[in-house]
């Protein structure tokens, strides 16, 4: 019906009847025709249902070896498969835009979870694979730099090797500061060693002044037994002469007086002898309880200083030991592309006296990437519009109904989400009618998925209730894209 009004009977020679146009007529109408300023429309007109059936199957078939050249690392034959999509591309099919879209996004996926495990590597600490990440990753960069819309792997790479360097360099500084804080647990370790000993030697040192005291009280009592010994004797050899001497002449009176004086200054010598030793022990046993008195003096001053030392040790190594972690939590964060878990490992790391000037250069690098993205998102939201080619069938396929009317307008530019009289969105309209193109366009420009009706159905279930069954497998496919 399309072709019907250009449609022509044309004689060489202008020998036709004359409904038949002329040479001159034909070049006329030709010369008035709007001029091609886009080749690739022209195949709208000449695709044949068997034909887009077959570009279908030839780019199916593409994407699929793009996907299995990726799993397989062979990435010059995926950019191969790649750039022949890319030429099927200029023919604008919604379908085949979709297919290559599909795959540049999976080839994209890869790269980022090809990274990503990079980055794994990193956070545990081991290099080596990371680093063959890195090879891999400029490898895919060098294959896949000719191929448009694909992240540049190459740079990946190298972001991925300064991330490597960074956190060698990284784990190399936290490995001395482990190694400065088990040296504090040693030195502490051996100050409360050496605490234990000078202690036990303290407590020896008071068992031997205890000791020493209680032999001097003993010694005391030893002499003074002897000194009551002698003065008894003394007076018992005393009463003894006395009697003799009631009954002794004048000159045995004599001699037992000179007798008693004799054995009295013998009683006193012995007891100055007693006293003096006594005096002299004492004064010895004193001399060395001093010295050992003085020694525990010593002792419990020197036990003082190594509990200062202790203390000291010990808050070395907690401050060490919290370091450390400081250092380890910012290590970890520089790995990630969390931007606040970096900023608290930076604060963190701050109050802990570590160096963060790499850390705060990566925190600039991310909070960048994330504007970056930020921006381009809004960019791709704002640019994001279905093909020409698919807006035209979409529109083809409707009718005048309140339904289509509907469709259209949220085609045309209107509210997606706005609701009909009986609380269908545009899309449930499109699913419950069959439209497919419809719904490409709608899911495209962002239409809700999940949105329900007043029976709670989704656009899902319109279309399997009416057993649209194109509509059903577009729809499920868009919602596993989308999570």
């Amino acid at each position: 019906r399309e072709l019907c009004d250009r449609l022509f009977l044309y004689h060489p020679a202008d020998k036709g009847n004359a409904t038949w146009l002329t040479r001159d007529q034909i070049i006329a109408g030709i010369q008035d025709l709007e001029p091609i300023t886009d080749p690739s429309r022209i195949f709208r007109t000449v695709l044949t249902v068997e034909d887009e059936k077959s570009l279908r199957g030839i780019v199916s078939g593409l994407a699929e070896r793009v996907r299995e050249a990726m799993e397989s690392k062979q990435y010059d034959f995926a950019a191969e498969s790649l750039g022949q999509m890319d030429r099927l591309a200029c023919i604008d099919n919604p379908v085949v835009e979709r297919l290559l879209a599909d795959a540049k996004h999976q080839t994209n996926f890869a790269i980022t979870k090809l990274e990503r495990t990079g980055v794994r590597h990193v956070l545990v600490a081991s290099f080596d694979h990371a680093q063959q990440v890195a090879d891999e990753l400029e490898g895919i960069g060098l294959a896949l730099s000719a191929v448009p819309k694909i992240q540049d792997a190459g740079e990946l790479a190298e972001t991925l090797r300064m991330h490597v360097s960074m956190a060698r360099e990284e784990k190399e500084r936290t490995d001395k500061l482990i190694q400065q804080v088990q040296s504090m647990a040693d030195e502490k370790e051996a100050l409360v060693r050496q605490l234990d000993v000078m202690q036990e030697i303290q407590q020896a040192t008071q068992r031997d002044v205890d000791k020493m005291r209680e032999e001097q009280e003993n010694l005391a009592k030893v002499y003074q037994e002897k000194q009551e010994a002698a003065k008894a004797q003394y007076n018992e050899e005393k009463e003894r002469l006395q009697s003799k001497l009631e009954e002794a002449s004048e000159k045995e009176k004599e001699v037992l007086e000179k007798q008693m004086q004799d054995i009295k200054k013998e009683m006193e010598a012995k007891v100055a002898e007693a006293e003096e030793k006594q005096r002299a022990e004492v004064q010895q046993n004193e001399a060395l309880i001093g010295k050992l008195e003085g020694r525990l003096r010593e002792k419990a001053e020197e036990e003082k200083k190594v509990r200062e030392q202790m203390e000291e040790a010990g808050r070395k190594e907690e401050t060490a030991r919290a370091k450390a972690e400081a250092a380890n939590d910012l290590r970890q964060a520089m790995g990630q592309r969390n931007i606040t878990a970096l900023e608290q490992a930076i604060t963190k790391a701050t109050q802990h006296g570590v160096d963060t000037a790499k850390a705060r250069t990566r925190l600039a690098e991310l909070v960048e990437a994330a504007e970056a993205a930020e921006r381009e998102n809004k960019r791709a939201a704002e640019s994001k519009q279905p093909s020409a080619a698919l807006l035209d069938k979409a529109r083809a396929e409707l009718g005048s109904s309140s339904h289509d009317q509907h469709i259209l307008k949220a085609i045309n530019g209107g509210d997606l989400e706005a609701k009909d009289s009986v609380g269908y969105t545009a899309l449930m309209n499109a699913a419950n009618d069959g439209h497919l193109s419809c719904l490409e366009v709608l899911v495209e420009k962002g239409a809700d998925l999940n949105a329900k009706n007043n029976d709670g159905q989704t656009a899902l279930d319109r279309a399997k209730e009416y057993k649209k069954t194109d509509c059903v497998a577009f729809l499920k496919k868009e919602m596993k894209k989308r999570g």
